[in-house]
């Protein structure tokens, strides 16, 4: 097992630390990375111990407790302008890595040493489902780069009107769930299931993804989220 390297985020800067684990990183490639963080106010902290075999994919670690969510869209937009790409997202930790409220862990691992299977099987669930609530319509959009949207058409009961809410965050899958962290908020986890069905009197196929609502985080009541697409 990996030994776990303690980082202590210490002083009252409000700018992130990230970890930048090295083993596949050239002089050249910390060169720029340094200069592109410090562009977008992040403090870089080089790590050289060993990348733990089980992280596979370039990912970056953060706390579930991280004060700026959009801290974590900032730097993944950041990565898909380099040459190491969209990240995967892991919540709280992974390979008995974890990181506090300020720290983001990022491991840069070459495409080589991936896995295609697991990234398409991630990919596949990037899409625009449609809210199944007891109390309000709601719609959750899933973006390949590991960031969402989330739109509810909401009541004012005072002015007696309706308006539209949206709402950024992050999202990861892992073990058959998915967990959707919006900014300011505890992630909240899904099941994920995936079939084809049939239906209509022609007896067309749909393929269908289920996220049925699981944990006890706050959430929308009784609200889960389905996408289908017809199968030709």
């Amino acid at each position: 097992m990996c030994a776990l390297t303690m980082v202590i985020f210490s002083g009252c800067s409000t700018t992130a630390e990230v970890q930048v684990y090295t083993q596949y990183l050239s002089v050249d490639d910390k060169a720029d990375l340094a200069r592109r963080f410090s562009d977008v106010n992040f403090e870089v902290n080089f790590n050289d111990t060993p990348i733990p075999a089980g992280i596979r994919h370039t990912t970056l670690i953060y706390s579930p407790h991280i004060p700026d969510i959009e801290a974590i869209t900032s730097l993944v937009e950041l990565l898909e302008t380099t040459k190491h790409g969209v990240p995967r997202l892991a919540l709280t930790g992974t390979e008995n890595h974890y990181y506090s409220r300020d720290i983001l862990g990022l491991y840069l691992v070459p495409e080589a040493k991936g896995i295609n299977t697991q990234v398409q099987v991630s990919e596949a669930l990037a899409v625009e489902y449609n809210g199944r609530c007891e109390s309000v319509d709601v719609s959750l959009s899933l973006n390949k780069n590991g960031t969402l949207l989330m739109v509810s058409d909401l009541w004012d009961e005072e002015q007696d009107i309706g308006y539209s809410e949206s709402r950024s965050g992050v999202w990861v899958f892992s073990d058959r769930q998915i967990s959707i962290t919006l900014e300011g908020d505890s992630p909240v986890e899904f099941d994920v299931a995936r079939f084809e069905k049939k239906s209509g009197p022609q007896g067309n196929t749909l393929a269908v993804i289920e996220l049925n609502r699981s944990g006890s985080a706050p959430f929308y009541d009784g609200c889960d989220f389905v996408y289908q697409a017809m199968v030709y």
